[in-house]
């Protein structure tokens, strides 16, 4: 809560791992081996009848797996995340597709395949897998195994069609307008994709990040917008748990653990970077010349000292539809106090 860091041990692999719990061991499935943590000491497990496994997620009393590159699912003993029977095993059969991810919300266990989704209920049956098939059944898949987060009490992923579904009432609603969508099309690999949630100042995200770019969705207003950081392409931030009444937030940078707060304006020693879009203005795409450019926005709200003591704005001016653009126009938005800083560019401009 210091924000002291302890090594715990090494854990091997390349990929992201997956954690969960079952309040008494941690269970960790990296991309090669998967492991057990009990404080203080990180173990791999050794029981012979544990699967190489691709995700891991608590329910009820058991952790449940998907086995690596297959349609298997298996779980733990009850309360034991160090012992396993060969027989707790089954596997998904609505589709002859692989699982890539579980995900358990509220008391379903949600097992993504690569063109379905199924869900299971702890049913705590006496013989094989303590699981039984809900009535859940969706002909979309999961695009990524990282691909999918939980969200607004129900979950939301990125399907198999590369559009974006969450679910509510056993209903796969999509919540990507065809914009966002072309956009995570564009993307190279666009199922390498990872999704994760925070909750800041009334809202809940979604966010969507990728090497190429990073799309949020707000679960309040549902609407999206795009987040980059400054001098990339999309957003530094790669995940975020909440913990100690904080949003910390994982970089993909560097490994560095930041506290998201509200009345911080910049990311570490690097600025905030905004930009709003409007629609285009103007005479239906004819030629025309505007004398000046008047920017209504609330000035004079700079802070003290240090960066962001004398913020600035800029406009570039394109004159082949939006192809290229010349030299950046700069103008301050205001000292602090100077309430009455107005923000224009003289023209004429055409």
């Amino acid at each position: 809560s210091a924000g002291v860091a302890t090594s715990i041990g090494a854990v091997a692999g390349y990929d992201p791992v997956i954690i969960d719990n079952n309040g008494t061991h941690a269970a960790i499935v990296s991309d090669s081996t998967s492991y057990i943590y009990t404080s203080p000491t990180i173990t791999a497990i050794n029981d012979a009848d544990f699967l190489p496994a691709s995700s891991v997620a608590f329910l009820k009393q058991v952790l449940i797996y998907t086995k690596r590159d297959s349609g298997v699912l298996f779980t733990s003993n009850l309360a034991d995340a160090v012992n396993y029977d060969a027989l707790d095993v089954t596997t998904a059969e609505a589709k002859p597709d692989k699982n890539r991810r579980v995900l358990v919300s509220g008391n379903e266990a949600l097992v993504f395949g690569e063109k379905s989704v199924e869900g299971y209920y702890f049913s705590g049956k006496p013989d094989g897998i303590p699981l039984s098939n809900t009535q859940t059944y969706l002909d979309y898949g999961l695009a990524g195994r990282d691909a999918v987060c939980l969200i607004d009490n129900t979950v939301a992923w990125l399907s198999h069609l590369l559009d974006f579904r969450t679910l509510r009432d056993q209903t796969p609603l999509s919540i990507a307008d065809p914009a966002i969508v072309a956009m995570i099309q564009g993307w190279t690999n666009p199922e390498t994709a990872r999704m994760f949630s925070f909750a800041a100042g009334g809202h809940e995200w979604m966010a969507v990040r990728h090497a190429d770019g990073c799309a949020l969705w707000d679960a309040t207003t549902r609407m999206w917008s795009m987040r980059e950081s400054h001098g990339m392409s999309t957003w530094r931030v790669a995940s975020s748990v909440w913990a100690y009444n904080n949003n910390i937030m994982g970089d993909a940078t560097d490994g560095t653990l930041w506290k998201l707060n509200a009345s911080t304006y910049a990311e570490g020693s690097n600025p905030l970077v905004r930009s709003s879009v409007t629609h285009t203005l103007g005479p239906g795409g004819a030629p025309f010349t505007l004398d000046k450019v008047e920017l209504e926005v609330e000035t004079g709200v700079g802070l003290a000292t240090g960066q962001g003591s004398d913020p600035k704005i800029w406009m570039q001016l394109s004159r082949d539809g939006g192809r290229t653009y010349g030299t950046r126009l700069e103008r301050s938005l205001g000292l602090m106090g100077n309430r009455n800083t107005i923000v224009v560019w003289q023209g004429p401009f055409g």
